[in-house]
Formats: structure tokens, C-alpha cells, sequence
């Protein structure tokens, strides 16, 4: 009797619908380390999490792009930059070949039709956001 209830338990697990991963949404989020956000990147894709990104997302924030199930709101604005590292200058160029890697092929292609990451700010919003970003339901 308890192999039959053990078989009969197993099989309704293996038909249940998988749990609902959960959604992080981003808002309004200016950047700040990018190691630690590369970390919550690789995280969230080891839990099988997604991302919906919204408002301003600036700097290492735009590493969530990195996510395997991400989405930004049309109306969001992604705002790129090169890395800064006070005094390295050579370390920062490799941070920011690092962290343009990152980025899915669109953007990249964007980020490279505005003349590269620089220190000076690129904001990619509204069509060209639509065009290079998987926009959210």
C-alpha cells in the first residue's frame, strides 16, 4: 500500500505544472559596482529568474541585459557609459570590452552606431529601445 501511495504522489508531482519563477523588477536604478551587479546577474540566471527592467537604468544596472530572461518597459531608458576606475586607465578599457560583451547584439550594434562607450553617456530609449531590447507584455 505505501508503494502504491509513493508512485501515486510521484506521479502527480512529475505532471504538476512547474512553480512560477519569480520576476525582479528594476526601476530607477542609477549603477553603482559592477562586479556586484554581475554577481546578482549570474544569480538570477542560475535561479531561472527574470527581470523586467523599467524608468532609468543607468551604468552597471545595464548589466541585467545579461539576464537570459529579461524585458524592459517601452518607455524605460537605458543609459550607458564606459567603466571608470580612478587611476587605471588600461584596467578600465578592459572592464568596458568586458561589459559591452555582455550585452546582447542589438545594443551592442547601437552602442556602436553612437561612436562606442565612452565616459560620456548614451541614453537608448523609445524606437532604438524597441528595436534592440526584448520589450515587456
Amino acid at each position: 500500500m505505501k508503494i502504491l501511495r509513493s508512485l501515486v504522489l510521484a506521479a502527480a508531482f512529475a505532471s504538476a505544472p512547474p512553480a512560477a519563477r519569480a520576476e525582479v523588477v528594476i526601476r530607477n536604478d542609477w549603477g553603482g559596482v559592477v562586479r556586484v551587479y554581475y554577481q546578482r546577474v549570474l544569480e538570477l540566471n542560475q535561479r531561472g529568474e527574470s527581470v523586467r527592467i523599467g524608468g532609468t537604468c543607468g551604468s552597471a544596472c545595464t548589466l541585467y541585459l545579461a539576464v537570459q530572461r529579461y524585458c524592459v518597459e517601452a518607455d524605460a531608458r537605458l543609459r550607458f557609459h564606459a567603466v571608470h576606475l580612478k587611476g587605471n586607465d588600461k584596467m578600465a578599457r578592459l572592464f568596458t570590452r568586458w561589459l559591452f560583451s555582455k550585452y546582447p547584439p542589438a545594443v551592442q550594434a547601437w552602442i556602436k552606431g553612437q561612436g562606442g562607450l565612452s565616459s560620456r553617456a548614451l541614453i537608448l530609449r523609445g524606437e532604438a529601445l524597441r528595436k534592440a531590447v526584448r520589450i515587456c507584455p
